[in-house]
């Protein structure tokens, strides 16, 4: 869920295909990044029938994914986002790699 922190790191998103009335969805351009904002691209990632995306493993940030639709001549519509989606480890303080030398011991 955007803006709710989570130990899992990847993001899954689903969407409703684009609608094109002319001469039909050609594919997507999408972006997964810690910006906010995003610039289509404008290079195909995605076919037309793809609805859904699944990201690789990301690192501890607040990350966005970004998707614009083009059509079966090359025009490109504007680019929608979704986040940010934020991972965060299970221990703040990095124990979950090894780092057990950041906890430190408190007297009774």
């Amino acid at each position: 869920m955007p803006y709710e922190p989570s130990v899992d790191r990847g993001v899954d998103l689903v969407w409703s295909p684009a609608l094109d009335a002319g001469c039909g969805l050609d594919g997507y351009a999408v972006e997964v990044s810690t910006s906010a904002l995003w610039n289509c691209d404008r290079v195909k990632d995605l076919e037309e029938g793809a609805s859904s995306l699944s990201t690789p493993d990301l690192g501890d940030d607040a990350w966005y994914v970004h998707l614009c639709a083009s059509d079966n001549l090359g025009t490109w519509g504007e680019a929608v986002s979704a986040g940010p989606f934020v991972v965060n480890g299970l221990f703040a303080d990095g124990f979950e790699d090894g780092s057990a030398s950041r906890w430190s011991e408190t007297a009774p």
